[in-house]
């Protein structure tokens, strides 16, 4: 999964915030998979109204983690 984190990243390279779809594709997992850990805290995240906003900093320090 860090290849493919790491191909996810250049193909989102310019985006700061991410919704959840695009969070997910850039993690390389699924989106209830994600709405799981944003639920739990494992990823911290804001809500704006019904949207889920999941900045790419977060995202690559959970990679990191991870690897």
């Amino acid at each position: 999964t860090q290849e493919k984190g790491a191909k996810l990243m250049k193909n989102h390279s310019c985006k700061a915030v991410f919704n959840l779809k695009e969070a997910a594709s850039y993690l390389g997992i699924s989106v209830p998979t994600l709405v799981r850990l944003l639920k739990s805290g494992e990823i911290p995240c804001r809500r704006g109204g019904q949207r889920w906003l999941i900045a790419q900093s977060v995202l690559d320090d959970w990679l990191k983690q991870k690897s």
